[in-house]
């Protein structure tokens, strides 16, 4: 018991002292506690955060191993092996956004369900998924839809590509006005 005790001194003397390394001297020290650097984005308090992290896992132990197998196992129930990651949230159209797009004489429109496209009744992760259901080819479907514009290439004339966006949420009329007269 003496020795922890000393290990838990030793540990408190290291962690005051951490304010006081340069940043190399923090990314070198993290390399010897861990084996592997730091993130080239971590800076200041964060770098010493991640150091003292690394530290007090050293002298005083990480994670039990049935603890470990429990988090790993929980990551795998939310990105299973050779599986596509979740889609990111879309943040640059809000939900409920009805996106409308002409394409060979009909038209088409998809609905912005949150992280979800609806097209024909059918819920979609990408609209570039629903822009190769109804071209036949694969498409970018932020530009298909005209929601981001192509990086050079020339873009169609607008009488061919009529795209436009509107939201879903219109207000609704005053019911006085409906019965005026």
């Amino acid at each position: 018991m003496a020795r922890t005790r000393m290990a838990e001194e030793a540990l408190e003397a290291e962690l005051e002292r951490l304010g006081e390394l340069t940043p190399e001297q923090l990314k070198a020290r993290f390399l010897e506690l861990k084996g592997i650097p730091l993130p080239k984005f971590m800076r200041g308090t964060l770098m010493q955060r991640a150091v003292a992290h690394a530290l007090r896992e050293h002298v005083l132990g990480g994670l039990k191993p049935s603890a470990q197998k429990q988090l790993d196992q929980l990551v795998k129930q939310i990105v299973p092996a050779h599986e596509k990651p979740p889609p990111k949230p879309n943040k640059k159209i809000r939900a409920g956004t009805r996106l409308i797009r002409e394409w060979q004489g009909r038209v088409h429109e998809v609905l912005v369900a949150g992280d979800r496209y609806v097209w024909n009744g059918q819920a979609y992760r990408s609209l570039s998924e629903i822009a190769r259901l109804i071209t036949g080819t694969r498409w970018n479907g932020w530009v298909f839809f005209g929601v981001k514009k192509t990086g050079g290439a020339p873009q169609p004339p607008v009488k061919q590509v009529r795209t436009r966006l509107r939201t879903q949420a219109t207000p609704a009329p005053h019911p006085e006005s409906q019965h005026a007269g």
